[in-house]
């Protein structure tokens, strides 16, 4: 049950608000159950999500930060049928690089919060939110991020208890334009004037093609870090946070539009 109080401006139809679904494996058997009956399908017994993981992680900010070894992923380690077994149906999804893509193009939530416990399954014991969040940061830790300039609860960034620092978005971004994949990563952000959630931003000649850049939308916070090619050629990291607006109001997109100009004017 929800319970909504407050109030809404004369001649509003109704409230609209997205919810999160507390478990989405139970949810879709207690979905799949009622469709069934609603079609005349006898349905015996309850539904009921099974192998699921723990939901009780007790401490997760203390078992989050227990090191975690990380290794190379190749394709071994995901493991095959059992012998025996009778293959119902088989997908075979895209590459992660061209996944990642979509991720960042669109903003794609979904797909964060997969890969995060994919992460989590191929590198540590399980795909759970917190063996995800262990391997992440794990990785943030090693690519020189201080331990103290972020705390993760999801994949996404949709928890308001996410917490980072701008320092610790742009540490990161110098670390990947270091790496044999950093091109891959620039090119899989939305780019200014182009495409992606910036599609419709930085269409001045000045900065036209030349954002690579990943927004962040969340109730009264707004953010933006990426790349961008300054007037003398030179690439620059750059990371602009902003909290406690009005969500209705475009004021805080257009001061950070104008930073990324004059960022590029300076440089």
């Amino acid at each position: 049950m929800v319970r909504l109080f407050g109030r809404t401006p004369l001649g509003q139809q109704g409230v609209h608000a997205a919810l999160a679904i507390e478990d989405p494996a139970e949810y879709a058997a207690k979905s799949l159950r009622a469709m069934l009956l609603a079609r005349g399908v006898q349905v015996g017994g309850t539904a009921r999500a099974q192998h699921r993981l723990p939901t009780d992680s007790g401490d997760f900010l203390s078992a989050q930060q227990q090191p975690v070894v990380l290794h190379p992923i190749s394709i071994e380690n995901v493991q095959a049928a059992n012998v025996g077994q009778f293959l119902l149906a088989s997908h075979g999804s895209p590459p992660l690089g061209d996944d990642l893509v979509v991720t960042n193009k669109v903003s794609q939530n979904l797909h964060a919060e997969i890969t995060l416990r994919t992460l989590g399954k191929l590198e540590s014991s399980d795909g759970s939110l917190l063996e995800g969040t262990r391997v992440v940061r794990q990785f943030l830790i090693s690519a020189g991020i201080a331990p103290g300039d972020f705390v993760l609860y999801d994949g996404c960034g949709l928890s308001t208890q996410d917490l980072v620092t701008p320092r610790a978005f742009t540490t990161l971004l110098a670390y990947a334009a270091r790496q044999s994949w950093g091109e891959a990563f620039r090119t899989s952000l939305p780019v200014g004037g182009v495409d992606g959630s910036l599609s419709a931003r930085f269409k001045q000649p000045l900065l036209d093609g030349k954002v690579f850049a990943k927004t962040g939308t969340l109730g009264e916070a707004r953010g933006l870090s990426g790349y961008l090619i300054a007037a003398s050629g030179q690439t620059v990291a750059f990371s602009i946070m902003c909290s406690d607006h009005a969500p209705s109001l475009p004021a805080e997109r257009a001061a950070m539009d104008k930073i990324v100009a004059a960022i590029a004017e300076s440089n």
